[in-house]
Protein backbone atom coordinates (compact mmCIF):
# COMPACT_ATOMS: atom_id res chain seq x y z
CA UNK A 1 0.00 0.00 0.00
CA UNK A 2 1.34 3.55 -0.83
CA UNK A 3 2.16 6.03 2.10
CA UNK A 4 -0.17 8.33 0.42
CA UNK A 5 -3.04 6.38 0.54
CA UNK A 6 -2.56 5.28 4.19
CA UNK A 7 -2.41 8.56 4.98
CA UNK A 8 -6.03 9.16 3.01
CA UNK A 9 -7.91 6.12 5.17
CA UNK A 10 -6.51 7.49 8.34
CA UNK A 11 -7.58 10.83 7.83
CA UNK A 12 -11.17 10.01 6.93
CA UNK A 13 -11.07 7.32 10.04
CA UNK A 14 -10.10 10.26 12.53
CA UNK A 15 -12.31 12.85 10.36
CA UNK A 16 -15.48 9.69 11.63
CA UNK A 17 -15.74 9.22 7.89
CA UNK A 18 -15.72 5.31 6.48
CA UNK A 19 -12.56 5.78 4.04
CA UNK A 20 -14.59 3.37 1.35
CA UNK A 21 -18.22 5.02 1.17
CA UNK A 22 -17.30 8.27 2.91
CA UNK A 23 -20.09 7.70 5.29
CA UNK A 24 -19.72 9.33 8.70
CA UNK A 25 -20.02 6.54 11.71
CA UNK A 26 -22.49 6.67 13.80
CA UNK A 27 -21.97 8.20 17.45
CA UNK A 28 -20.86 4.69 19.37
CA UNK A 29 -18.53 3.59 17.01
CA UNK A 30 -14.94 3.51 18.41
CA UNK A 31 -13.84 5.58 15.58
CA UNK A 32 -16.12 8.81 17.25
CA UNK A 33 -14.70 8.32 20.59
CA UNK A 34 -12.16 11.36 21.52
CA UNK A 35 -8.68 9.10 22.48
CA UNK A 36 -9.33 7.19 18.86
CA UNK A 37 -9.14 10.30 17.15
CA UNK A 38 -6.08 11.61 19.40
CA UNK A 39 -4.55 8.26 18.46
CA UNK A 40 -5.45 8.69 15.05
CA UNK A 41 -4.32 11.92 14.32
CA UNK A 42 -0.59 11.23 16.34
CA UNK A 43 -0.51 8.42 13.56
CA UNK A 44 -1.30 10.12 10.92
CA UNK A 45 1.05 13.06 11.90
CA UNK A 46 3.94 9.98 12.32
CA UNK A 47 3.53 9.06 8.63
CA UNK A 48 3.30 12.51 7.24
CA UNK A 49 6.65 12.69 9.09
CA UNK A 50 8.35 9.85 8.06
CA UNK A 51 7.00 10.16 4.49
CA UNK A 52 8.89 13.34 3.84
CA UNK A 53 12.40 12.87 2.04
CA UNK A 54 15.33 14.40 2.47
CA UNK A 55 14.94 16.51 -0.75
CA UNK A 56 12.02 18.31 1.82
CA UNK A 57 14.70 19.55 4.00
CA UNK A 58 16.79 22.32 3.22
CA UNK A 59 20.78 21.27 2.31
CA UNK A 60 23.29 22.68 4.22
CA UNK A 61 25.66 23.80 2.26
CA UNK A 62 28.60 23.08 4.71
CA UNK A 63 27.62 19.14 5.09
CA UNK A 64 25.87 18.07 1.86
CA UNK A 65 26.04 14.60 2.87
CA UNK A 66 24.31 14.75 6.34
CA UNK A 67 22.06 11.46 6.46
CA UNK A 68 23.88 10.06 3.23
CA UNK A 69 24.96 6.67 3.52
CA UNK A 70 28.43 5.76 3.09
CA UNK A 71 29.51 4.41 0.52
CA UNK A 72 32.89 1.99 0.00
CA UNK A 73 35.12 4.31 -1.40
CA UNK A 74 33.81 7.00 1.20
CA UNK A 75 35.28 4.95 3.69
CA UNK A 76 37.96 4.14 2.12
CA UNK A 77 38.76 7.78 1.54
CA UNK A 78 38.08 8.35 4.91
CA UNK A 79 40.55 5.71 6.13
CA UNK A 80 43.15 6.97 3.78
CA UNK A 81 42.55 10.90 5.92
CA UNK A 82 42.87 8.91 9.36
CA UNK A 83 45.83 7.49 8.59
CA UNK A 84 47.43 10.54 7.34
CA UNK A 85 46.68 11.57 10.77
CA UNK A 86 44.15 14.73 9.33
CA UNK A 87 42.13 15.97 12.50
CA UNK A 88 38.51 14.93 12.76
CA UNK A 89 36.96 18.22 12.32
CA UNK A 90 38.94 17.95 8.82
CA UNK A 91 37.58 15.06 7.71
CA UNK A 92 34.16 16.20 8.29
CA UNK A 93 34.82 19.38 6.26
CA UNK A 94 36.13 16.97 3.33
CA UNK A 95 33.32 14.30 3.58
CA UNK A 96 30.12 17.39 4.06
CA UNK A 97 29.66 15.78 7.31
CA UNK A 98 29.42 15.83 11.39
CA UNK A 99 32.24 15.75 13.77
CA UNK A 100 29.92 13.07 15.54
CA UNK A 101 28.82 11.34 12.13
CA UNK A 102 32.94 11.19 11.28
CA UNK A 103 33.78 9.64 14.91
CA UNK A 104 30.88 7.11 14.59
CA UNK A 105 32.44 5.48 11.37
CA UNK A 106 35.87 5.19 12.33
CA UNK A 107 34.49 3.61 15.39
CA UNK A 108 32.02 1.37 13.24
CA UNK A 109 35.58 1.01 11.10
CA UNK A 110 37.65 -0.32 13.95
CA UNK A 111 40.10 2.58 13.75
CA UNK A 112 39.47 4.03 16.96
CA UNK A 113 37.55 2.91 20.33
CA UNK A 114 34.27 3.76 21.30
CA UNK A 115 34.68 6.33 24.11
CA UNK A 116 31.44 7.89 25.37
CA UNK A 117 33.37 11.20 25.77
CA UNK A 118 33.60 11.27 21.92
CA UNK A 119 30.09 11.37 21.79
CA UNK A 120 28.03 14.96 21.37
CA UNK A 121 26.80 16.14 24.18
CA UNK A 122 28.83 13.78 26.49
CA UNK A 123 31.71 15.61 27.77
CA UNK A 124 29.60 18.22 29.63
CA UNK A 125 28.50 16.65 31.99
CA UNK A 126 29.07 17.95 35.76
CA UNK A 127 31.91 16.56 38.00
CA UNK A 128 30.51 14.32 40.50
CA UNK A 129 29.05 16.52 43.63
CA UNK A 130 31.98 17.00 46.36
CA UNK A 131 31.00 17.00 50.03
CA UNK A 132 32.42 21.05 50.85
CA UNK A 133 32.07 20.04 54.50
CA UNK A 134 34.77 17.95 54.78
CA UNK A 135 38.07 19.99 52.83
CA UNK A 136 40.75 17.82 51.61
CA UNK A 137 43.07 16.73 54.30
CA UNK A 138 40.72 17.55 57.05
CA UNK A 139 41.34 21.29 56.83
CA UNK A 140 39.04 23.03 59.14
CA UNK A 141 36.29 24.98 57.54
CA UNK A 142 36.94 28.16 55.91
CA UNK A 143 36.30 31.11 58.21
CA UNK A 144 32.66 32.11 59.00
CA UNK A 145 31.80 28.41 58.03
CA UNK A 146 30.71 26.09 60.47
CA UNK A 147 31.46 23.01 58.25
CA UNK A 148 27.36 22.33 58.39
CA UNK A 149 26.78 24.93 55.07
CA UNK A 150 27.08 23.19 51.94
CA UNK A 151 28.21 26.70 50.77
CA UNK A 152 31.39 27.06 52.99
CA UNK A 153 30.99 30.94 53.02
Amino acid sequence: METQRAAEIIRALADGRDPATGEAFPPGSPYQQAETVRALFVALEALERRGRSRADRPVDPNRPKLGARWTPEEEQQLRDGFAAHKPIPELATAHGRTVGAITARLVKLGLIEDNPMNRAGQGNRPPERRDFRSPPGGAPPPAGGSGDDPLPF
